[in-house]
């Protein structure tokens, strides 16, 4: 699924976001993705954020 169609779905299912909220990014992780320049997409997941992460603190 795309990154596109999964934020479309959830946006349309607000008891999903709810039910998965704990997998969601959290506040630090997206404050520390924006200051290293990245605007994370709305609904990415702590193990998308946390790869991103490493990797651009590896470069």
């Amino acid at each position: 699924m795309s990154k596109r169609a999964y934020i479309e779905y959830l946006d349309k299912h607000p008891e999903l976001v709810e039910a998965f909220s704990r997998y969601f990014a959290t506040e630090k992780q997206l404050a520390l993705l924006r200051g290293l320049g990245i605007e994370p997409y709305k609904y990415i997941s702590k193990m998308e954020a946390n790869r991103l992460i490493r990797k651009l603190l590896k470069s």
